[in-house]
Parts: structure tokens; sequence; C-alpha cells
């Protein structure tokens, strides 16, 4: 504390330098979230959340992610059960709310492109048709070539085959 020179009094203003107490607030040591096996259990198990939407969530890398998941004893999904990313979708298929449904737009495209071809029509001819109809590819930028057409139409065989 201050005090005045002119008396033993002190100051009106009073100042204490000393530093402050520290009290703990708790005890609890808190782990990050991607090494809280309840967490990763709700996320990735539950949620079925993947590695890179949960790294997102917790602001934390996937590697960090990953190795959470190991750590926790948690089966890393097979890269064939994840759910599709949008550039993995094929032509006629959308996605909504992580799972893979029909795109009515795109499907109808591939009736006239089967029709087309059912009459004859090359695939190059067919490919023209579509620009001129102004039809879009699967991401909008680009043009249709005969190679992309034989592509959707060899796809669509193989999944009939199957079924």
């Amino acid at each position: 504390m201050l005090t005045s020179k002119m008396g033993s009094s002190p100051s009106p203003i009073a100042v204490d330098f000393r530093p402050p107490k520290l009290s703990m607030i708790s005890g609890v040591q808190v782990l990050p979230l991607y090494r809280n096996k309840i967490f990763l259990h709700e996320q990735y198990v539950e949620s079925g959340l993947n590695i890179s939407e949960i790294s997102r969530l917790i602001f934390s890398s996937r590697a960090a992610v990953r190795n959470g998941l190991r750590r926790a004893g948690i089966d890393l999904r097979a890269q064939d059960e994840l759910p599709k990313s949008k550039s993995q979708l094929r032509y006629g298929e959308a996605l909504r709310k992580r799972q893979t449904i029909e795109h009515k737009r795109e499907l109808a495209a591939i009736g006239k492109m089967r029709a087309l071809r059912n009459e004859g029509f090359s695939y190059w001819k067919i490919a023209a048709v579509l620009n001129s109809m102004r039809v879009p590819t699967k991401t909008g930028r680009s043009q249709w070539h005969a190679r992309f057409v034989q592509k959707v139409l060899d796809q669509l065989q193989k999944s009939e085959r199957d079924v």
C-alpha cells in the first residue's frame, strides 16, 4: 500500500502490487474431443459421421480423429461402406441427407439417351443432341461428349445385369 509523505495516514488511492492468489477451478483434466471415447462413439458409430465430418466439427485434423478412433478401439469403416461424396455419384443419382436417391431430370436424360441409341444414333450424335437441348452434365460445367454418353449407358446396362 502507498502512504503519503505528509503523514502516516494512507493516501486516498491505495494500490496493491502483490500477485493475486491462484485458485483451482477444477481438478478435472479436459481431454481433446478426438481422445474422448464416448464422443467418438456417438459421432462415428451412432450418428454415422465420417472422419472428415468429425474433424470439421471439432476443429481438428483427420489424422488425429482417425488415431483417436483406433485408440478407442472403434473399428474403422471399409471404403465401400462410406457414404458417397457428391463427386462419386453416377449420372442419375443425387445425394440428399447422406442418402443416395434418384435424380429425376438426369433419369429423364438417360431415358432420352437410351431411346436415341435404340434408334441407331451413334454416341457422338447423342452427345450433339444433348448439347443442342442444353441438357446439363453431372457437373453442369462442360458439354456432352461421346465417351461420357457411352459410359452412362454402359453403367446403366451393368446395373440392370446385376439386378
